[in-house]
């Protein structure tokens, strides 16, 4: 079985061969990827906008993606550029646990990702997604690595079964420069907080955390979390602090 960057580099090799000799026309050229290509890969795509770009994606079978799946992509009709234009959905196979590197960085039409049965989200998966509109993650996410959600768009966000916001060598942590996010909700299995990770969040004002202060206070990587900006310590709500809610009413604020 031929790999998936073998796969995905046989798209690209398919769309010009389909330019060159069909001269078909830009939605055609759609239409012939989904049901010659794509189904070979663990593509389909689901919604078109009027222009025939792909608007949502599913992907199907697929145990992993490699990294850059569907990020960092170049100028040009190659396969990226045809599926993520205006890609503003994306639904990951039930077999998919771990969000690759920089996934889906720079696709500035991103609004929401179904998570399924991911785990993990990698370091710069939602890089520069600047339109994305995500607000809850699923409890089977417990783990996000460094630059994360960096320059996205997210205002809010609830993520009840993580247990590690890490940097995992990156400059900056899983939230630097989110200059929309107002305010996150984390849930009661936390352990483990790194430097930066909200540097430079300048409208972030609350920071909701199901656990005691006594044992936030003793989180692993707590006295240096914060360090970017005295005024987040602030920011944070415990379960034992007037003010604190509850993950289901955070979630219904608009």
């Amino acid at each position: 079985m031929s790999s998936i960057n073998e796969k995905l580099t046989r798209i690209d090799n398919s769309i010009s061969s389909l330019k060159s000799t069909l001269n078909i026309s830009q939605n055609a050229e759609i239409e012939a990827i989904e049901k010659k290509i794509i189904p070979d890969v663990g593509f389909v795509i689901k919604e078109y906008d009027k222009n025939g770009y792909p608007t949502e994606i599913k992907l199907i079978g697929m145990t992993n993606l490699p990294d850059y799946a569907f990020g960092a992509h170049s100028t040009g009709d190659n396969y990226l550029n045809l599926l993520t234009k205006n890609l503003k959905k994306v639904i990951l196979s039930d077999e998919i646990t771990t969000v690759p590197y920089a996934c889906f960085q720079n696709i500035t039409t991103l609004e929401e990702v179904d998570f399924r049965n991911v785990t993990a989200i990698n370091k710069a998966v939602f890089y520069k997604c600047s339109n994305l509109k995500i607000k809850t993650l699923p409890d089977s996410v417990h783990t996000i690595l460094g630059g994360a959600f960096r320059y996205s768009g997210i205002t809010q966000l609830s993520m009840n079964g993580i247990v590690i916001l890490e940097n995992n060598g990156m400059s900056h942590g899983p939230f630097g420069d989110c200059s929309n996010l107002k305010a996150i909700w984390i849930g009661d299995k936390l352990q483990t907080i790194s430097v930066w990770i909200f540097t430079n969040c300048t409208n972030l004002n609350k920071i909701f955390i199901n656990l005691p202060r006594t044992k936030v206070e003793t989180l692993s990587g707590y006295s240096k979390a914060f360090c970017d900006d005295a005024n987040k310590i602030n920011c944070i709500v415990c379960n034992d602090d007037p003010g604190f809610i509850s993950k289901e009413e955070f979630d219904t604020i608009d």
